[in-house]
């Protein structure tokens, strides 16, 4: 069976929302489709991959991406507030907020399971540090209780934070994997800005600026970095850190897009966090 979907816009675009956060611009909606996990992607490999087992599990398990009111994929932020338990913060790009992912399958929501404490997801799909910083200072801002534990999964250090277009921001990568074409005339400014950033050192720079300002904003919490594996973000981050791959004798799943790390990464991936935040408590 095709799916169809009625959301034909940029999975990429977000606004400006309530206490200054950065989220979707479709807040308090449920899609079918997100980031990399598009209607396109899925009809293909429903025609060239319908036997890969990291994608038939979800043939008749179809997905919803859920937004609140600031336009995450998470709780709504009053629930934070108002169980006045200790919580667990995650910040960080698509392998956070779970593309291709049942919301229960991602690391934060079994994280949430593991410590029985609620957990809030800050992760955008193809969003860069400075979305992920404005975003860490907005809470922080906002929210009197720190979390118990925030959990910064890095994405690589060109991605722009945001490139404004009136009311709205559109965030995500503008680099080498990006879907921006180099040989379209007007995108070549954005290559020539992500080269002359990756030459000079200055996304690093920012990168390790981001980092030193989480530390102080956060030092009332336990916070566990998580590196990608290609990510290339060996230069920040390096305290406490979890690098996500799989173990050595599994073979890898991926989740429905097959691009993305699959319910079992997901879940090793909460595991030695764990494991981690046990080690230095």
């Amino acid at each position: 069976m095709q799916l169809q979907s009625d959301d034909t816009r940029s999975p990429n675009l977000f606004s400006v929302k309530n206490y200054g956060f950065i989220g979707y611009d479709r807040d308090k909606v449920v899609v079918p489709f997100a980031g990399t996990d598009t209607e396109e992607l899925y009809n293909k490999n429903l025609n060239e991959n319908s036997n890969h087992p990291d994608f038939s599990k979800y043939l008749d398990s179809p997905i919803s991406y859920v937004r609140n009111s600031l336009g995450h994929r998470s709780c709504e932020l009053d629930f934070i507030k108002s169980t006045k338990k200790p919580y667990i913060l995650v910040v960080g790009d698509s392998f956070t907020e779970g593309t291709g992912l049942h919301y229960e399958e991602t690391y934060g929501s079994k994280l949430s399971v593991k410590t029985e404490l609620p957990v809030y997801n800050l992760g955008l799909a193809g969003t860069g540090i400075d979305t992920m910083l404005h975003n860490l200072v907005a809470w922080r801002n906002h929210m009197a209780q720190s979390p118990k534990i925030l959990v910064v999964q890095w994405t690589q250090n060109f991605r722009t934070a945001s490139m404004d277009f009136g009311t709205r921001l559109i965030t995500g990568t503008r680099g080498p994997h990006s879907f921006v074409d180099p040989a379209v005339p007007e995108n070549r400014d954005i290559f020539n800005f992500i080269d002359s950033g990756l030459n000079s050192g200055a996304f690093d720079t920012r990168a390790v600026m981001a980092e030193s300002l989480i530390k102080e904003l956060y030092k009332q919490s336990e916070i566990v970095n998580v590196h990608v594996p290609g990510w290339e973000t060996d230069l920040y981050g390096t305290a406490r850190s979890v690098s996500w791959r799989p173990d050595p004798t599994s073979i890898p799943d991926f989740a429905r897009d097959l691009q993305h790390r699959g319910a079992n990464g997901h879940e090793e991936l909460a595991t030695n966090i764990l494991k981690l935040f046990n080690k230095f408590r």
